[in-house]
């Protein structure tokens, strides 16, 4: 019974029941009730039957069990031979149900997880991200994660494409942190390059989203000191300062607070020089 996936101890033996099946055979048929195994179209006697919706429900169900495996921690060392495992079931479900959303959904967040493990590999993971766009090139994360990768490298142009992409297509999207998220890397390019007018317009974007945000508030402020509006800093960052502990940024609010308190000390030494000058 295919329902026995759930379970872990059946694990390998479900995997061995889908891997008896050719699942290019389901093209050729269209809803129709006949099962089939390993061998013609029609049910040989001596192999698994599963319908058309039963094989992508149970490839669907085996990658997920793999995916919860990983996430137990326990399976040393191989996460990534099992990742990949739950991509390969899913690409056969989708290879029969080409239009299935959620299965492309599936498939963009396991090579994402592919990244994850693989992240100090640039190569790796843009191999990884450029298979996942060839399957759902509209996921916004893929996209952001692309950008990300791409502003490790330094390559600056790709990483505006994509991250610019990744807002466009989730502009439908209810999710404000992460539009923020890809303002955030927009913002830090602009300034790498110093580029301020451009890191101001899309910190007031990512403004609208959230205005107390503590980090946009604090972006502003070095924004405004390196762009001598030091009275305008001074807003930012009492603004940053009063919501410092809302911080969403991989980092303790203690120690945002303290990188806080640097930039405004850099701003007070700006406008002294700048009234010496």
């Amino acid at each position: 019974d295919h329902r026995d996936l759930h379970s872990f101890p059946t694990r390998r033996s479900s995997d061995l029941l889908l891997k008896d099946i050719n699942p290019l055979g389901y093209l050729l048929i269209e809803n129709t009730p006949e099962q089939f195994s390993s061998g013609p179209i029609g049910p040989t006697g001596n192999g698994p039957n599963l319908t058309k919706q039963q094989y992508i429900h149970s490839s669907i169900l085996l990658s997920e069990i793999y995916i919860k495996y990983v996430n137990t921690g326990k399976c040393e060392g191989n996460t990534s031979t099992l990742v990949s495992r739950a991509l390969q079931l899913l690409i056969s479900a989708l290879k029969i149900d080409i239009e299935n959303i959620d299965i492309k959904n599936k498939i963009s967040e396991l090579y994402s997880s592919l990244c994850f493990h693989s992240q100090h590999n640039h190569t790796l993971c843009l191999e990884y991200l450029n298979n996942s766009l060839l399957i759902h090139p509209t996921h916004p994360i893929t996209h952001h994660n692309l950008a990300h990768i791409y502003q490790q490298m330094n390559n600056v142009e790709k990483s505006l494409i994509h991250y610019k992409l990744a807002l466009t297509l989730a502009e439908k999207e209810k999710d404000t942190t992460f539009k923020i998220h890809c303002y955030h890397g927009i913002v830090s390019i602009f300034r790498s390059i110093k580029d301020f007018p451009e890191a101001l317009y899309y910190l007031k974007q990512s403004l609208r989203l959230s205005p107390h945000d503590p980090d946009i508030n604090n972006n502003l402020g070095i924004v405004y000191t390196e762009m001598r509006r030091t009275d305008l800093a001074d807003k930012a960052y009492k603004l940053a300062i009063k919501h410092y502990k809302t911080t969403t940024f991989p980092h303790t609010p203690d120690q945002f607070l303290s990188d806080i308190y640097r930039s405004e000390e850099r701003r007070v030494g700006k406008e002294c020089r700048s009234r010496w000058s």
